[in-house]
């Protein structure tokens, strides 16, 4: 009986599949090399899916993703009786040829004449290459019962190699089966497709009936080394074929030169192509025949010798995005003058140097730097390296070695790559030379590198030791001659400090070998280590629940990391353990280090009848433990705290205050003296069950140093709020440096005494009273009292009396009002004066729409009169909802967007705008933003909110193409779009011509960061609704990654 419940509650290997199919990608042969590896990788995952039931799934799909060939799965077909072969194959033994390696690869030669025809033969007998297979009976194969089990097997081919020539007779068998089953795809999730050969005399027809029309990649490796027009007229009959079989091919990779192939072929089968590799050295007029590819993005080449700039017209690439070119630095120089990339945003170089002296190269890749930074000023990513270069392929049985640079050329960082500094935009930034540039990284060139360069997200300079057949240049020893790569300038925490101040948007930065200062402990030893372990600050309130305690994922992330840092080295424990213990999300930390150092002790688990936690020892009896504790509590300078007591027999709702907890007793024994001296920021919060209040974590909290207060009760019974009102008053009146005070309770009067509250906080800038309760205007005039007040969050009543008196805020920049009645805002707005007031916000509920029409202008004519300094406006609109019966009122306002914001239109100087409607019917049409776009030219951040309903639908609410064109012609410097339904019909006479004309000259980039687009529709009808609507929004969207090259594009629903 016990085994059988083991059995049911011990997980198995089947319960976990995900890790195992991650444990095999691991023996995936793509990741090997070598011919013997790749046998035993797929010999290893053979027996993996016969040891175990739980390994047969993820070691198939592994090993049956990439085949090596087909003959796999003609075996296939014989094991399951649906084809058969004519004669069985020879077993070899020990004699037995190399199963990956094809007689026609003979590095390095044969030493006999007659070992390479010896081989051949024995690896055509061992591999059954000329005994053919055939199909059992002249039925349809897909009524064999084992047809499926087939197909199980075919549908995990994702990539496979081809024998394109000459290919096995087993092969055959492909023409028979495609025609039996009526041209059904054989493999019908194929997705890439590469060639081998043995000898190049025929196209190997049976072959090509497994090119699916599901390939999306074509590794085209057949090269043609001597020009022989038979030769190529057949690579030419077999690229032509598989582009018929495959006709949406959009990664090529080419090993021989495009002319070979010629023009017309190349533009008729290519018109879907998007990335393109092409491994021979070509010249202009083969990059002539490749700038006709229509929708080419991404293009590798090498360029040949002969590549000169000539006096023709610039070769346009329209398409393309990404560029990755080698060849010398002049061609490469030569190159950028000739081609035209208006759309480039990626560009990678590689500069062979074929034993030029040091100097030269050192100016020609100069040279080539300040062509990038004059042609290619917007380029968001580059990448430069060198190389000895690639020699072109020899005619001859004689292979020439790699002439060598014999001199190094000593220079600062910054006289190499100055030209490069103008780039601006650049976000990833990877320089990779060969220690023939002798190059020093002093720290000005660090800091002009950061200054100049501040969008960096990645940056990576790279310097290896250059040697060839294992001898080093003069100057520049090798690295194993060394014992390590000697520093190219220091100090590290200098350079460090550069990237940290200045590039605030740095993720990866990878430095040569530096110097590294190490100083006394007493000194601040690790300023850099401080700065860059600040990033992993967990915030506790960041993600964590309004009232809750328990802490979010990426703060207990954050704190994890820091504590494995921690651990890892002694250069990272202080800075960690200042960052981890910098913000505290419950007191429980400094509870269990005061059991560590034997001042506390926790009761155990059998004995809660009691307080969980006891004191055994005061400062005075355990003064070591003391001083280490003092040593972790001194770098709090945050922490969230509840006042409300545990105890395990304490039910009751009578809440009391508690005078003899452990931490009242600890308090009382420490005296005067501050348990956590260095407190900045405290948090009081609930968890929403009546229990007594312990004061002496109120207390903890209590210190003169506190500048940051912020009191969340939300849910508690009155006399739970008075008790907790006595006992903060007395912290309320400590906190003398109060700066900001955040409160969200249901009563006010509780816990603040308005009327003291100025003179007991003069210093005051923040002042944020959300959801607790509403203030009445007389109270503002309190609030202005405050003289360094900087933001203001407050909730007025719906049925105050209005003001009728003048209310100064001279330093007021924000203010936040949530309110029932837009209408008693106005009259509030009318008597306040506020000249620096830059963000304004309103969050309201009113019953019926109509009336927004009439007081939200004259709402903002008066902000706009009183209050020119406005930047930001934040306007949240909701109906009153009624549940089970809906909104109340009347939900439609009356009146379009820019007639309820028109007083704004005529502001120009503003730049966040944020409008958001839960109930309300406001129209919108792209008039109304074309009109908003024009009016802001400065705007950065625009956002439009509208609860989408099925009721009223989106015919009276929507943008369109115009309007996005809008913002990207009006407003240079917007950093984010949020639309709530745009409309996209691709046969609409605007779109077409937006379509059209940014097709044939896309405009010029904008850098928006982000388009949040809650619905798109799309005008599609008829039987193919859905494949319709995908491709309209793939259009749609490429038509934004037009424009919004570096923007993050967020489509939450389309709808047709």
């Amino acid at each position: 009986m016990a085994s059988a419940t083991h059995a049911r509650t011990t997980r198995t290997l089947p319960d976990v599949p995900d890790i195992l199919y991650h444990v095999f990608s691991y023996l995936d042969p793509v990741h090997e090399l070598d011919d013997d590896a790749v046998y035993e990788s797929r010999r290893s995952l053979a027996i993996a899916a016969r040891t175990c039931q739980g390994f047969v799934g993820p070691a198939l799909d592994v090993l049956w993703r990439r085949l090596p060939d087909d003959q796999p799965l003609a075996d296939l077909l014989c094991a399951l009786k649906i084809g058969e072969m004519e004669t069985p194959r020879e077993d070899l033994g020990r004699n037995k040829a190399g199963r990956y390696r094809l007689p026609n690869q003979d590095e390095g030669g044969y030493r006999l004449s007659s070992a390479a025809e010896e081989y051949e033969e024995r690896w055509r007998r061992s591999r059954g290459y000329d005994i053919r297979y055939f199909l059992r009976g002249s039925d349809d194969p897909r009524i064999h019962p084992r047809w499926p089990r087939f197909m199980e097997y075919a549908s995990r081919v994702r990539s496979i190699t081809l024998f394109s020539f000459d290919g096995p007779s087993w092969c055959g068998i492909w023409e028979d089966l495609r025609s039996h089953t009526g041209g059904a795809p054989i493999l019908p999730k194929l997705v890439s497709v590469a060639f081998c050969h043995i000898s190049i005399k025929a196209v190997t027809p049976g072959a090509l009936a497994l090119i699916s029309p599901s390939v999306r990649r074509l590794n085209f490796n057949l090269e043609s080394a001597c020009t022989w027009p038979p030769l190529e007229d057949k690579l030419r009959c077999l690229f032509s074929q598989s582009l018929n079989s495959a006709p949406e091919i959009e990664k090529l990779r080419l090993e021989l030169l495009p002319s070979i192939l010629g023009a017309p072929l190349l533009h008729t089968h290519c018109s879907y192509v998007r990335h393109l590799e092409v491994f021979p050295q070509l010249d202009v007029e083969e990059l002539r025949i490749l700038s006709a590819l229509p929708a080419l993005q991404s293009l590798s080449i090498s360029l040949s010798a002969q590549f000169h700039a000539g006096t023709e017209p610039p070769l346009p690439f329209e398409t393309v995005t990404a560029l990755a070119v080698q060849g010398t630095w002049p061609n490469l120089t030569a190159l950028l003058d000739t081609v035209l990339l208006p759309s480039l945003h990626a560009l990678s170089v590689t500069g062979w140097d074929y034993g030029e002296p040091a100097a030269s190269l050192a100016n020609a890749a100069t040279h080539c730097f300040h062509t990038i930074s004059a042609k290619h000023p917007a380029i968001s990513s580059l990448t430069i390296s060198a190389s000895p270069g690639r020699l072109p392929p020899s005619r001859t049985s004689v292979a020439y070695g790699f002439p060598t640079v014999k001199d190094a050329f000593q220079c600062h960082l910054l006289d190499l790559i100055r030209p490069l500094l103008s780039l601006s935009a650049l976000r990833h930034l990877s320089l990779g030379f060969p220690s023939y540039f002798d190059l020093a990284c002093a720290s000005a060139d660090w800091r002009a590198v950061a200054e100049s360069l501040r969008a960096l997200e990645a940056f990576h300079l790279r310097i290896w030791p250059y040697s060839y057949f294992g001898s080093a240049i003069h100057g520049c020893p090798r690295a194993q001659d060394e014992g390590q790569e000697r520093p190219r300038g220091g100090p590290l925490d200098v350079a460090l400090a550069h990237f940290a101040r200045c590039c605030p948007r740095l993720r990866a930065l990878h430095l040569p070998a530096m110097e590294l200062e190490l100083r006394e402990a007493s000194t601040p030893a690790h300023d850099i280590f401080y700065h860059i372990l600040s990033h992993l600050t967990p915030d506790p309130k960041a993600d964590a629940s309004c009232f809750g305690f328990k802490e979010g994922d990426e703060s207990r992330s954050a704190r994890k990391a820091l504590g494995c840092l921690a651990r890892t080295h002694t250069s990272f424990t202080q800075p960690a353990l200042a960052e981890m213990w910098r913000s505290l999300p419950s007191k429980r930390p400094l509870e269990y280090l005061l059991c560590v150092v034997g001042i506390a002790r926790r009761q155990p688990r059998g004995e809660w009848n009691g307080p969980l936690l006891e004191l055994c020892g005061t400062p005075a009896t355990h003064r070591s433990g003391w001083v280490r504790f003092q040593a972790y509590a001194s770098l709090v300078r945050k922490i969230i705290v509840d006042p409300l007591y545990y105890h395990y027999h304490t039910w009751d709702i009578n809440a009391e205050l508690l005078e003899d907890t452990f931490w009242c007793q600890l308090l009382s024994a420490c005296g005067d003296t501050p348990i956590l001296p260095h407190l900045e920021g405290a948090t009081v919060r609930s968890s929403n069950t009546p229990r007594s209040i312990d004061t002496g974590v109120l207390r903890l909290v209590n210190t003169s140093t506190v500048r940051d207060f912020d009191v969340a009760f939300r849910q508690s019974s009155q006399k739970e709020l008075e008790q907790l009102g006595k006992a903060l008053e007395v912290c309320f009146s400590s906190m003398q440096n109060l700066e900001v005070l955040s409160m969200e309770v249901p009563d006010l009067a509780s816990f603040i005494d308005m009327g003291l509250l100025p003179s007991l906080h003069p210093h005051l800038r923040y002042v944020k009273l959300f959801r607790s309760g509403y203030i009445t205007p007389d109270n503002l005039r309190l609030l202005a009292n405050l003289p360094d007040l900087k933001y203001l969050n407050i909730g007025l009543l719906w049925d105050s009396e209005p003001l009728s008196f003048p209310v100064a805020f001279p330093q007021l920049r924000t203010l936040s009002v949530s309110c029932g009645d837009p209408g008693g805002l106005l009259t509030v707005l009318d008597h306040i004066d506020a000249p620096q007031l830059h963000t304004f916000t309103v969050s309201e509920r009113h019953k019926q729409s109509p009336d927004s029409s009439q007081t939200l202008p004259q709402l903002l004519r008066a902000l706009v009169t009183k209050c020119p300094s406005l930047t930001r406006f934040e306007w949240g609109s909701e109906q009153l909802y009624v549940r089970r019966l809906g909104f109340f009122g009347t939900r439609h306002a009356g009146a379009p967007l820019t007639s309820l914001v028109a007083p704004l239109l005529s502001h120009r100087a503003m730049r966040h705008f944020s409008v958001s409607f839960w109930g309300p019917i406001v129209p919108c049409s792209p008039d109304d933003f074309c009109a908003m776009a024009q009016a802001w030219p400065d705007l950065e951040t625009f956002y439009l909110g509208d609860e989408w309903d099925k009721h009223y639908g989106w015919a009276e609410r929507y943008a369109d193409l115009e309007s996005i064109a809008a913002f990207a012609r009006h407003c240079p410097r917007l950093r984010s779009l949020c639309l709530p339904v745009v409309l996209f019909d691709s046969s609409s006479s605007s779109s077409s011509a937006f379509a059209s004309e940014w097709t044939c000259r896309p405009p010029a980039p904008h850098w928006l960061r982000e388009l949040s687009l809650d619905r798109v529709v799309c005008s599609v009808t008829g039987e193919a609704g859905d494949r319709s609507r995908e491709d309209t929004v793939g259009l749609f969207r490429g038509l934004m990654e037009m424009v919004f090259r570096s923007a993050t594009i967020s489509i939450r629903c389309k709808t047709s």
